[in-house]
């Protein structure tokens, strides 16, 4: 026997107060922490990076993440994020780290820098303006945004004629909004009790507690309490020129309009009966390592990296939802080594080595034998549906 359900759908006609979120845009996000510097090292930056990178993954972000990296792997990165970028979406590029101005520019500061005189930093640290350009190129039409916690007090001040404490203003291209954990020209606060920074600590519980507010209004409530807790000597500051309003979670209304009469239609539709799902238990993948010691064409543990692959193979695809994708599966890594420390894990798909694409299992081996004397190794890995940047050191 059928039953018939009305239902009373409420139709808002144009102008009503509060409008049907618009299409969601795709989202993508490029997360940078710098903190093992030789001579300066910070507390924060790397917890900063992975607390912010699961942030974003949580509001549908494809997130790529690069932590203690040098200024070729930061260059990589910010490149291959660019060529990924759709353009019409919406782009934000975070970083956590040193930072300085010099001629009016901004500047990141990556690991293994060598910089004696002023004339070294553009070749040795990342231009700021060079990302938003790139963002700018990639997504003219979409929503850009870059977060800067790199106003840490500029450490070279001692050679540099024009030095000032943190970092320049900089003007946002149009549709691009630009944050910074201060105000220009000031320093912000690594904090050596506790795992983020100030800023991050704050802006990432003002996420928790209100993502579906306008990215305008998360700002100012982050404002106010990093000013509190520093008793007003850091303010947060943005650069703005955004076209279009963005919430870090969707489903948030527009601004209120003048409001319509309801219109009220009802429909009348037949239910279909709720089908019984039992729940299926997924099968461990079997993963059969790859053995190095054994094995003069694999390298990687005579190098020094501690993890092992295997080919990826139809049924380990199937498992772990790979499908159509191209790459060498992680059988196995060592527990408490530096490739753990850097997040890798058994069942992560690796898919380039050092910007080359990894297909097969001679790629993989032809990758470890390049890297040669180096000591660390830029991964793009895939972890079910999110696609990351990992840095592995092993000194």
């Amino acid at each position: 026997m059928k039953h018939i359900l009305r239902l009373l759908i409420l139709c808002l006609m144009a102008g009503a107060a509060w409008a049907q979120p618009a299409p969601e845009r795709p989202r993508a996000a490029l997360v940078i922490g710098n903190a093992a510097y030789d001579k300066m090292p910070l507390t924060n930056p790397v917890n900063d990076a992975r607390d912010m990178a699961e942030m974003l993954k949580g509001f549908g972000f494809d997130v790529m993440l690069l932590t203690d990296a040098d200024r070729r792997q930061m260059i990589d990165a910010i490149r291959t994020f660019g060529d990924r970028v759709r353009d019409g979406s919406a782009a934000l590029v975070y970083f956590s780290g040193h930072g300085l101005q010099s001629q009016g520019n901004n500047y990141l500061i990556p690991l293994r820098f060598d910089i004696k005189k002023e004339a070294d930093i553009e070749f040795e640290t990342v231009d700021a303006n060079r990302i938003l350009a790139h963002l700018q190129e990639a997504n003219g039409n979409g929503i850009n945004i870059l977060i800067l916690d790199a106003c840490r007090d500029n450490p070279f001040k001692g050679f540099m004629k024009s030095a000032r404490t943190g970092l320049a203003q900089m003007d946002a291209p149009t549709g691009s909004l630009i944050v910074y954990a201060t105000a220009p020209n000031t320093a912000a606060l690594d904090d050596p009790n506790g795992s983020n920074s100030v800023f991050t600590r704050r802006l990432l519980d003002v996420l928790r507690e209100t993502p579906t507010l306008n990215v305008a209004d998360i700002l100012m409530r982050v404002r106010k309490h990093v000013m509190q807790d520093t008793d007003g000597s850091q303010v947060p500051w943005e650069s703005g020129s955004l076209t279009d309003y963005f919430y870090f979670a969707e489903a948030a209304p527009t601004p209120e309009q003048p409001t319509a009469t309801p219109q009220i239609v009802y429909v009348e539709v037949t239910p279909t009966p709720t089908p019984t799902v039992l729940p299926m238990k997924t099968p461990e993948p079997t993963l059969t390592p790859t053995t190095h010691a054994s094995s003069p064409d694999l390298m990687t543990k005579k190098i020094g990296f501690d993890f092992d692959v295997q080919e990826l193979t139809k049924d380990i695809a199937r498992q772990l939802d790979y499908k159509d994708e191209k790459g060498v599966v992680v059988s196995s890594v060592t527990t408490d080594g530096p490739s753990a420390k850097a997040g890798l894990r058994r069942g992560d798909l690796i898919k380039e080595i050092n910007k080359q694409q990894i297909i097969s299992l001679n790629d993989y081996k032809n990758a470890m034998k390049a890297i040669g004397d180096e000591k660390s190794c830029l991964l793009l890995i895939r972890r079910g549906k999110n696609t990351s940047f990992m840095v592995i050191s092993v000194e």
